[in-house]
This record gives C-alpha cells, structure tokens and sequence, in this order.
C-alpha cells in the first residue's frame, strides 16, 4: 500500500520495521496517561501483531512531511453497512 500524503502530513501503512516508533509511543508516560500507562516492549510488539492482522481497520504512521518526525500513529475504519 502507498503513503498517503496532505499539505503537512505523510500517513504511512504501520509493519513491523515501525516498531522502534510504537515503543516509543506506548512507553511514553505523557502520551499514555490516559490510555492505560506505559506497556512492556513484549506488550507493545504483541499489539503490532493485533493490528497488522485486524482485517477491518488499517493503521497508519503519521509523519510530518518535511521533518520526518513521527506524530503517532491512526486507525481508518470503515463504516458498519
């Protein structure tokens, strides 16, 4: 799948070779404050594995377009029919 790209942004389908964003993420005390504390390396790589094999969603790394720096990351899920 191509990245998808906006005026700021650069949205990039999530693998594995994300794996050193995502830990940085979920082990982020600020960034995980609200959302259930910081998670082990073992608990972050087993979650990848969830999304990468949920077939209704897909994930995405958000970047910024010219830093390159990483946002976090989206889930696009379509709507029930």
């Amino acid at each position: 799948m191509m990245p998808l790209m906006t005026e700021r942004c650069v949205l990039t389908p999530l693998s594995m070779k994300h794996l050193p964003t995502m830990v940085k993420l979920y082990r982020n005390a600020e960034v995980r404050e609200y959302l259930g504390g910081i998670r082990t390396i073992e608990e972050v790589k087993e979650q990848m594995e969830n999304m990468l094999m949920n077939l209704s969603s897909s994930y995405w790394i958000v970047s910024d377009k010219y830093t390159h720096h990483h946002l976090g990351f989206i889930a696009l899920t379509p709507p029930p029919l």
